[in-house]
């Protein structure tokens, strides 16, 4: 049904506003300067409606990129509260330089643009924007254009899809020095802030990061384990970090003052906020004179600290809290003394030429799996007297693996070897049925033999 309505403007002028209203559809309105060309035009919608011919407009023509940002502000943002307030400062960044323009005209070109500017741009320290930063921006981007198309329904695809990222520099890798560690902690203990040598003290001994660490309340510490329970961390997970030495006896010290126990452990000047020690940071690593290094790099530190001092990946990965393998690689990375001991047992700087014996400390696994898979499959070709040379090949494969997996077990490599270690034990029980064993040959060959 259509119904026109005569409003009259500023100027002293009528126009004509129709409506056109259908069950199962939005109401559609539009003004004419005629009431003439209202009718047109309500006829014209009701016929396309009822032979099927009509198509509603896109959202992505009547919604704004102001309206996404406020809807995403709204309904995603208070569900990270670890990250809100930065996001929230990247958004109005994000915001402007877009402008309020429909999110039809938000195209890949458009993103490229946005990227260009991002990355000429300079961050709120007066630096250059580096093309890690402006990544970060895009992400966010991305998130907020994929709220639009999957949960709100306002755009067809997400335009980021075809926009490439820029590409961002290696990890970094500068890390304290045992002397260095020495000199910078004098040096915090000097300085007029409180609060500052005890932070340093607790990010190089755990890793934890700068916001764990000062978040810190009294109920977070275990004094019976030695240990700190993180309850609120940057990925979201419960984490347990163990405490010794001078780390937990200065903690200790600390809590010997009366207190609540929901009471932050470096409390600041505002209530229930913590302290602020970036300026007095500042001036510890200008007075100790370290170059390009930060307050997070105390992380990278107390990660090739633990390595040295014989810790595994997984424990490492457990105090870090870190899931991915590669992150732990990056933070992880072991310092020149300690790759210098391990290079002598790897590769051609081996003495030995023999085959690499499997470590005392892994168990030896007794559980006959070639009796349950693979062992009645090869007794049978076995028992005719037949080996193909692709399957000798094969097992040769195997076989060379086995000593490696048994080595990265013992260095703590994550549950996925296991799976290898297994398959490496079938082979290895199937050789038993063949009756077969594996020699190191003569020469510079690389691969083991198999003789009957």
């Amino acid at each position: 049904m259509a119904t026109t309505e005569a409003r009259p403007t500023r100027d002293g002028k009528t126009k004509h506003r129709v409506r056109v209203r259908l069950k199962g559809f939005p109401e559609i309105s539009k003004t004419y300067e005629t009431e003439a060309e209202a009718r047109q035009f309500a006829d014209g919608i009701e016929f396309a409606i009822r032979n099927g011919l009509y198509k509603p407009p896109s959202q992505a023509i009547t919604r704004t990129v102001s309206e996404l940002f406020e809807r995403y502000r709204e309904t995603v943002l208070p569900r990270k509260p670890a990250s809100e307030r930065k996001q929230r400062a990247q958004l109005a960044l994000v915001e402007r330089m877009l402008g309020d323009i429909p999110l039809a005209e938000v195209t890949a070109a458009r993103i490229a643009s946005l990227r260009a500017e991002l990355l000429a741009g300079e961050t709120q320290y007066g630096t250059p924007r580096s093309g890690s930063t402006a990544n970060r921006y895009l992400a966010l981007l991305s998130h907020v254009l994929s709220f639009a198309e999957r949960e709100l329904g306002w755009i067809e695809t997400n335009p980021m899809r075809r926009v490439r990222k820029l590409k961002e520099p290696r990890g970094r890798v500068r890390r304290l020095t045992k002397p260095e560690v020495k000199d910078l902690l004098a040096a915090c203990r000097a300085s007029r802030n409180p609060n500052l040598h005890l932070a340093v003290l607790l990010a190089v001994s755990t890793g934890m990061r700068r916001g764990e660490i000062l978040g810190l309340r009294r109920e977070h510490v275990d004094r019976e384990r030695k240990r700190v329970v993180l309850e609120r961390t940057k990925n979201g997970d419960r984490r347990a970090v163990p405490l010794s030495g001078p780390a937990f006896d200065a903690l200790k010290e600390k809590l010997s003052t009366p207190g609540q126990p929901q009471d932050l452990i470096f409390p600041g000047r505002v209530p229930d906020k913590p302290v602020d020690i970036h300026t007095a940071w500042t001036r510890v690593v200008k007075t100790v004179g370290l170059k390009d290094f930060r307050f997070h790099d105390l992380r990278h530190a107390a990660a090739s600290f633990l390595l040295e001092a014989s810790a595994s990946l997984p424990q490492l990965s457990e105090i870090l809290g870190h899931k991915s393998v590669q992150m732990i690689k990056r933070y992880g990375h072991l310092s020149e003394s300690a790759s210098a001991q391990v290079a002598p047992s790897c590769g051609p700087c081996r003495e030995s030429r023999g085959p690499i014996a499997a470590p005392a400390q892994v168990p030896t696994y007794q559980m006959p799996l070639h009796g349950l898979i693979i062992g009645p499959l090869l007794s049978r070709r076995a028992g005719r007297g037949t080996v193909p040379a692709h399957a000798r090949r094969r097992i040769c494969r195997w076989v060379e693996r086995v000593p490696r997996v048994l080595q990265g077990l013992r260095q703590g490599v994550p549950r996925g070897s296991l799976c290898l270690l297994v398959l490496a034990v079938m082979f290895h029980d199937a050789l038993g049925v063949l009756g077969l064993s594996v020699l190191q040959p003569k020469g510079n060959a690389g691969r083991p033999v198999l003789v009957n």
